[in-house]
């Protein structure tokens, strides 16, 4: 099969329109799903919270690194109940699903927390690392832990008069 010059360069053409819609479908697919977003230098983070029962909050989400060429690892997310003293009166952790997030990825995650009875408010913290870890000529690098907190990440949930 022969193919012509500008058949070819019509299809390597189509091929790289056809990538760079999947590229972009990804990067914006997973925070239109959210009701909260929240975003840092590096990464962002959407979620919903749901009561899935009376005394259970789910909180699930995404985790994207949208542009940094540096992998975010070891992503753990925490979901902390804060009673009306200011105190966390109940809280759960859990990881996103992937360990390593390349750019341009996301990874799920889902935060099941036990109610106390007791939650005026819910703060949530991610907490993830970057870094290649590699060696190399110019040897690793290595940014280190990064930790960030949204307070009142599910204010539906709010109750009235809330620190």
């Amino acid at each position: 099969m022969r193919w012509s010059v500008a058949g070819t360069l019509g299809f390597v053409a189509a091929l790289a329109l056809a990538a760079c819609a999947n590229v972009n479908v990804a990067m914006n697919a997973p925070e239109d799903n959210y009701a909260f977003t929240v975003t840092d230098s590096t990464v962002n983070v959407s979620w919903n919270c749901v009561k899935s029962q009376p005394s259970v909050l789910t909180v699930s989400g995404v985790f994207t690194n949208p542009t940094s060429s540096v992998p975010a690892q070891d992503v753990d997310i925490t979901v902390y109940g804060i009673g009306n003293t200011g105190r966390t009166v109940s809280q759960a952790k859990a990881s996103t699903k992937d360990w390593l997030i390349q750019t341009m990825q996301s990874s799920p995650f889902v935060v099941t927390l036990n109610l106390t009875g007791t939650e005026v408010r819910y703060d949530l913290k991610y907490e993830y690392q970057m870094g290649t870890g590699g060696g190399g000529q110019w040897g690793s690098f290595n940014a280190g832990d990064q930790s960030n907190m949204k307070m009142n990440a599910c204010p539906t949930f709010q109750a009235a008069g809330a620190p």
